[in-house]
């Protein structure tokens, strides 16, 4: 079993207003938070992560933690019995979605159908038996690769096409 002399870091949650509030820019003074800590607990913190309630615990910032110290009403916290800390970096983690749009959702799963579409025609369990049976019964092997050669340039021409008439806004 693990003691706390062993964990080097904490993680703690926001909201997403929070998080454009406290976080998303970091203070001048470096300071954050208020927390209810024991004391000997906080030797050994080194790291602090924010995750955003609500988003499937998505961690949004890494914090490289200085030093502790007592929140005090002077450092615009309101309890002088809770600890903040003082960073020295910190790291944003957190990526934008891309455009979630009907149009985009569309233009995805067209693209998807082009991309994946030759790995479903070339399963062979029994779907495709006619296409499988004329592709095997082409006897000149140069004919057969000329075959396959068209059919995979056919496919990055779909892709092309796909990707020119339902782009995805990013």
């Amino acid at each position: 079993m693990r003691s706390y002399k062993d964990i080097d870091s904490f993680i703690w949650s926001t909201t997403y207003e929070r998080y454009e509030r406290n976080i998303k820019k970091d203070r001048e003074d470096k300071r954050l938070g208020q927390w209810n800590l024991h004391k000997d607990k906080i030797k050994n913190l080194k790291y602090s992560y924010v995750y955003l309630k609500d988003s499937g615990n998505l961690i949004v910032k890494k914090y490289k933690i200085e030093k502790f110290e007592k929140s005090g009403f002077d450092k615009d916290f309101n309890d002088p019995k809770k600890w903040c800390f003082i960073f020295s970096k910190s790291e944003d983690f957190f990526v934008d979605e891309w455009n979630r749009t009907l149009p985009n959702f569309k233009a995805f799963t067209v693209f998807m159908i082009v991309l994946y579409s030759p790995f479903y025609l070339l399963d062979d369990n029994d779907r495709f038996t006619g296409f499988h049976a004329f592709i095997k019964g082409i006897e000149k092997k140069w004919l057969r690769n000329i075959m396959i050669i068209s059919l995979i340039l056919l496919w990055i021409a779909l892709i092309a096409l796909a990707d020119k008439y339902f782009p995805m806004q990013w």
